[in-house]
């Protein structure tokens, strides 16, 4: 199946998943259901390996969905919405679901992703402010994803879309050494 068939695909079924929640008022608690099942496939990839064998009966696939809802404590809503995927043999697109979902319920709340590259982790007090700056600056909600990298050496680097703002010590002194050296 080609990629973007896939992605229109399990846009679907994300979107159809958001919606069916909508309906009961448990948007949230399905992207919470989401976040959880995504930790889970990511600490244990042999839950999507498992559920994608096709030598696994459909109804088998659907008990242990089933299962792992109940141990993950996943709603009824998230739960009828992955055995929906299992019965039209869609599991292959478990990840790609996940994804998409987080793609929808951004969408559809007016959230912002925005990566943020920092040296150190930032304190509590300093993602407060830097949260309520960015959605100041964007005038929406924002969800921070934070990364660790050394490399920047002190102050951040922020990406959203297409936009970077490059606040970090490494840029910083990138351009003072292009300026020194006559170019800009």
């Amino acid at each position: 199946m080609a990629k973007d068939s896939k992605n229109k695909l399990a846009t679907s079924y994300a979107r159809a998943w958001f919606e069916a929640a909508r309906e009961k008022g448990e948007e949230a608690g399905a992207w919470q259901d989401v976040k959880t099942l995504t930790a889970a496939v990511h600490e244990n990839p042999r839950i999507v390996s498992l559920l994608r064998n096709p030598l696994w009966k459909a109804e088998a696939k659907k008990e242990a969905l089933t299962e792992i809802g109940r141990s993950l404590a996943l709603r009824e809503t998230s739960v009828r919405a992955l055995t929906t995927v299992a019965e039209n043999n869609r599991l292959s697109l478990l990840e790609e679901i996940l994804s998409c979902f987080k793609t929808v319920y951004y969408r559809e709340k007016g959230i912002v992703e925005v990566s943020v590259s920092t040296a150190m982790p930032l304190s509590a007090e300093q993602n407060g402010r830097l949260v309520a700056a960015l959605e100041k600056r964007l005038g929406k909600k924002v969800a921070v994803k934070y990364k660790t990298a050394p490399e920047v050496l002190g102050g951040l680097l922020i990406e959203y879309g297409s936009t970077m703002f490059d606040d970090s010590l490494k840029g910083k002194l990138t351009k003072l050494e292009l300026l020194m050296k006559g170019t800009k």
